[in-house]
């Protein structure tokens, strides 16, 4: 099957996609990346694994020949100027919904689909009952690499952590289970005891917000990722911003607020 490479350029935010793959449950594959008008991925550091959303203008009735049933696979890679490449070819998609399907012509449709990790599909299905004994880094790791668990082989990424535990996990998925574990964690280089456990595309990390923010042994201050400067997107475009730099427009700080005012106790 042969594999587009899409580039949409000339306006914020676009995007270079190295072909759009679809395997169905029956083994039918079809490549899709011709017809894929959007692209939206979504990941935080409260979210242990990665989904998004894919819109098709689909003029060749596609989702009715595929058909999207759920549990098809996706084959694909995607990149932004100034970002890390997403890529889902050796560790596929899954998608789980079609959220919407409008006739948008005598001869088209707009589908929009939706689609997350192949591990966060496993992750709904897999059930661990079991007591855990010893470090909790240790435990975590278990539980992402075991194929009696998650099974995952993407690359990890923990600190480790002190003391000596025992825990009772009482019938919960692998997710929910390092969920519980990370609220006990206290790590072994800081003794920072703030915990994140998520997904980006570098692979799973479970790490202390001491480190994300610098390295604790030598106290050097990491430098920062990037600068996010408060204006409106249309005043980033007219001042060449996304002409010069088409990742600066994502960068651009659309709204800001203060949770959290003084307070006495």
């Amino acid at each position: 099957m042969t594999r587009q490479n899409i580039i949409t350029d000339g306006y914020p935010g676009f995007f270079e996609l190295d072909g759009m793959l679809v395997i169905g449950t029956t083994g039918f594959h079809r490549e899709i990346s011709s017809i894929v008008s959007e692209i939206s991925i979504f990941q935080s550091l409260d979210t242990p694994y990665m989904s998004g959303t894919i819109l098709l203008n689909d003029g060749d009735d596609v989702a009715s020949g595929l058909p999207f049933l759920g549990q098809e696979r996706l084959l694909f890679s995607v990149s932004t100027p100034g970002r890390t490449k997403i890529d889902f070819n050796d560790h596929h998609a899954i998608i789980y919904n079609v959220k919407k399907r409008v006739q948008s012509s005598d001869r088209a449709q707009t589908v929009l689909i939706e689609f997350t990790t192949h591990d966060n599909y496993k992750n709904s299905f897999t059930k661990i009952s079991k007591s855990f004994k010893g470090i909790i880094s240790e435990m975590v790791y278990d539980i992402l690499t075991s194929s009696n668990y998650l099974g995952s082989k993407k690359r990890i990424n923990i600190d480790p952590t002190i003391h000596r535990r025992k825990f009772v996990i009482p019938n919960l998925s692998p997710y929910s289970a390092i969920h519980l574990l990370q609220r006990e964690a206290v790590s072994d280089e800081s003794k920072g005891a703030h915990y994140l456990f998520f997904e980006n595309p570098e692979g799973y990390h479970f790490r202390t917000l001491d480190s994300l923010y610098a390295n604790s042994s030598s106290g050097a201050v990491v430098a920062p990722k990037a600068t996010y400067v408060y204006q409106h997107p249309e005043s980033a475009m007219a001042g060449g911003l996304a002409t010069r730099n088409p990742a600066g427009s994502l960068e651009t700080i659309l709204h800001w607020q203060i949770h959290a005012n003084t307070n006495s106790f």
